[in-house]
C-alpha cells in the first residue's frame, strides 16, 4: 500500500471527522437495533441452564472513542428499563480486594437496570448513580431479548474517574433465588480497552444538501412549550438550522394550527412564492407544511393528512401520531392498529380516502415505544393484533413489503435515541419514529438533533447553542430527507424526463484529477459546479444546453488545496450533489 504524506494524513483525518457540514463519523458499534456489527466480536457464552428466571445466553464487550459497549442476549423478551432484576457489576480497577465481592471480582460499579439506579463504590464509601452520571444508553427501548448498552468511558463520578484502569472485569447477575449469572466461571469477563479500527462510516448533514429533497421533521414540543416566550430564541435557532419542508408536531394542546404556522413563519419567513399551510387533528396533532394540505382525517387522537407535493408530482399520505404513553400497551397497540388499518383501506377503492397507486406514505410521531415490541412490529409490517376490530394484517408498502424504519442516528453519538431527560430515572430512548414506503421514496439523510453533543465549531456554524434542544423539550427533533421516485406518465416519452443521474467521481480521494459522469434524459440547460466545504463556488465545469445522453467530465483542480469539495449538477428543476476528497 502506498504510504501517505503527513499533509495527506491530516486531510484524511479532517475528512473522517469533518463536522461543520457532513458530520462524518466512524463507530465500532452503533446502538440502532441492528446487531450485525457485533458479529466479529468475541465474548462469553453462558455454559448452563438457569434454575429460575431469565437465562443469560451471551455477553460481549468492546470500546471505541469514549464509550464502552456491551451486548447482552437473554432467552426471553423483557423491557430492560423496568420490571426486571438484572444487575451489572464492573470491577473498574481490576482488583478483586476492592469494591463489592461478586463471583471472584471486586466491583466498584453496580447498576440494576430494572430499578434504573446503582452505586459507585470507593474507599469503603459509595454514591448513588443514575444513567446521566455514567452516560448510560440502552437500546432498544421496547421489549427485546437482545440489548446494546453504552457507558461513557470518560465519566467522572464524585470527582473520580469511572474507569481509572485499562482492564476491567464484568459480571451480570439476575437477582432472584437461583438466578443466572454470566459468566458462570469465577473471575468475571475480563476486558481491556484498546484503540480499535473503526468499522462504520456514518454520514449525515444538518443542512439539506439537495434542494430537490423533501425534509420532514417530527417534533414533540412537550405540552405547548413551543409557545413559551423563554424558549422562543432557542426554537428559532433550532428551526433555522433544520429548515424543514414539513413538520409533524405533537403535544400542541392549547394553540391552533394557524397560531403554530404563524410562529413557524416568525422562525422561517416565507419568500414571495412560499407559504406555510397548516392543519390540526385530535387534541395535540398539528402539521405545518410548505405544501398545500388538501385533506385531513382523525384516527383516534392521531391524524392522516394529504399533502400536494406539487413539483414532485405526488400526493403524500402523511400520518402524524402521538400514541398513549408508558404502561398503556393495549391502548397504544389499538391506536397503531387503527391508523395502519386506515392506510390499508386507503390503498383500496371505496374508503374514506383512495390513494393513487404509488403515492408516497410517511408515518411520523411520538409513538411512546416503551412497551411491547409488537407495537413497533405493527407499525412497520402491518401485523395488526386486534383484527376483530381493525381487520386483517397486510404488507403496507406498495410492493407488498414492510415499511422502512429510518432509525436516524443521534448527532455526534454512537446511538439512536430521540428522548433525553437528565432529571428522569429513565435513560435516553427511541420513542419517536419516521417510517415510510421505500418502494417509492428513499431516505437519503437522517438524524436526531442533539445539540448537547455537537462540537463548538458546528454550534457556531449553524448558530445554535449546546443546550438548545434539551432546554425546550424532552424530545429531540427527528429529521429525515427524502428523495422521491418519479411517477412515470403513460405518454410515450414521459420517462425520458426522469433519466437524471450523477455518479460518484472516480477515483475518490483523488490527485491530480478525477472523472465525473452524469446522465440527462432530454435536452436541457445543464450546470455542473464545484463548491468548497463553506459552500463557495470554486469551479464551473459545465454551463450550457446539452442533448439527452451520458456525459463524462475530467476535473483537474490545479489551484485548489487539499480538502473536501462538493459537485452539484443542475438540469432544469432537478439538482443532485455529491462529495469528493482532494489529496495533495
Amino acid at each position: 500500500m502506498k504510504r501517505l504524506k503527513l499533509n495527506q494524513l491530516v486531510v484524511l483525518l479532517i475528512f473522517f471527522t469533518f463536522t461543520q457540514c457532513l458530520f462524518s463519523q466512524e463507530h465500532r458499534i452503533l446502538l440502532d437495533e441492528v446487531y450485525t456489527d457485533w458479529d466479529d466480536i468475541s465474548g462469553v457464552v453462558d455454559s448452563g441452564e438457569t434454575i429460575s428466571g431469565t437465562d443469560f445466553i451471551q455477553l460481549k464487550a468492546t470500546n471505541y472513542d469514549n464509550y464502552l459497549f456491551l451486548y447482552l442476549e437473554i432467552d426471553k423478551e423483557i423491557n430492560l428499563q423496568s420490571d426486571n432484576t438484572i444487575r451489572l457489576y464492573i470491577d473498574n480497577d481490576n482488583n478483586e480486594t476492592t469494591g463489592i465481592s461478586v463471583n471472584g471480582i471486586g466491583a466498584e460499579i453496580e447498576y440494576t437496570f430494572g430499578q434504573r439506579q446503582g452505586k459507585f463504590i470507593y474507599n469503603d464509601s459509595s454514591v448513588s448513580i443514575h444513567h446521566n452520571n455514567i452516560g448510560l444508553v440502552s437500546i432498544p427501548t421496547v421489549t427485546s431479548n437482545i440489548f446494546e448498552i453504552q457507558l461513557n468511558k470518560n465519566s467522572i463520578v464524585d470527582g473520580r474517574p469511572l474507569f481509572p484502569n485499562n482492564t476491567i472485569k464484568i459480571v451480570i447477575e439476575n437477582l432472584v433465588t437461583d438466578g443466572d449469572m454470566i459468566p458462570n466461571n469465577i473471575g468475571g469477563y475480563e476486558f481491556t480497552f484498546s484503540n480499535l479500527e473503526p468499522q462504520h462510516n456514518i454520514s449525515y448533514s444538518i443542512k439539506k444538501l439537495d434542494p430537490e429533497n423533501l425534509r420532514i421533521v417530527s417534533y414533540n414540543v412537550e405540552r405547548d412549550r413551543l409557545f413559551d416566550l423563554g424558549n422562543k430564541e432557542a426554537h428559532k435557532r433550532i428551526f433555522q438550522a433544520l429548515n424543514p419542508d414539513i413538520i409533524g408536531f405533537q403535544e400542541i394542546y392549547n394553540h391552533t394550527a394557524q397560531e403554530t404556522a404563524d410562529l413557524v413563519e416568525e422562525f422561517l419567513s416565507s419568500s414571495e412564492n412560499e407559504n406555510w399551510y397548516y392543519a390540526k387533528s385530535g387534541t395535540d396533532i398539528i402539521v405545518v407544511s410548505r405544501f398545500p394540505i388538501t385533506q385531513s382525517f382523525a384516527i383516534d387522537n392521531n391524524g392522516a393528512f394529504i399533502l400536494d407535493l406539487q413539483d414532485h408530482n405526488s400526493k403524500l399520505l402523511f400520518v402524524n401520531a402521538h400514541t398513549p404513553c408508558c404502561g398503556n400497551n393495549d391502548s397504544r397497540q389499538k391506536e397503531i392498529d387503527n391508523f395502519m388499518a386506515f392506510i390499508r383501506d386507503a390503498k383500496k377503492n371505496g374508503g374514506a380516502l383512495t390513494l393513487e397507486q404509488g403515492s408516497p406514505i410517511v408515518i411520523v410521531g411520538d409513538m411512546n415505544m416503551v412497551g411491547y415490541k409488537q407495537q413497533q412490529t405493527t407499525l412497520i409490517t402491518g401485523d395488526i393484533v386486534n383484527t376483530g376490530i381493525y381487520g386483517d394484517s397486510y404488507s403496507p408498502d406498495w410492493d407488498s413489503t414492510p415499511l422502512e424504519d429510518t432509525k436516524p442516528v443521534t448527532t455526534n453519538m454512537p446511538s439512536t435515541f430521540t428522548w433525553y431527560d437528565e432529571g428522569s430515572s429513565f435513560s435516553p430512548g427511541r420513542l419517536d419514529y419516521v417510517v415510510y414506503s421505500n418502494s417509492v421514496m428513499k431516505s437519503v439523510n437522517s438524524y436526531v438533533l442533539f445539540t448537547k453533543a455537537l462540537p463548538e465549531d458546528s454550534l457556531s456554524l449553524y448558530n445554535i447553542q449546546s443546550n438548545d434542544v434539551t432546554s425546550v423539550a424532552d424530545h429531540l427533533p427527528t429529521v429525515v430527507d427524502f428523495k422521491l421516485s418519479p411517477k412515470v406518465s403513460v405518454s410515450k416519452n414521459a420517462n425520458l424526463e426522469y433519466q437524471f443521474s450523477l455518479s460518484q467521481n472516480y477515483p475518490n480521494p483523488f490527485n491530480p484529477n478525477t472523472v465525473i459522469k452524469y446522465e440527462i434524459g432530454n435536452r436541457r440547460f445543464v450546470t455542473l459546479k464545484v463548491y468548497n466545504s463553506l459552500g463557495q463556488e470554486v469551479a464551473t465545469l459545465v454551463n450550457r444546453e446539452q442533448d439527452a445522453g451520458n456525459y463524462e467530465i475530467k476535473f483537474q483542480p490545479n489551484d485548489l488545496t487539499s480538502g473536501i469539495y462538493f459537485y452539484k449538477l443542475t438540469s432544469g428543476r432537478k439538482v443532485m450533489s455529491r462529495k469528493m476528497l482532494l489529496l495533495k
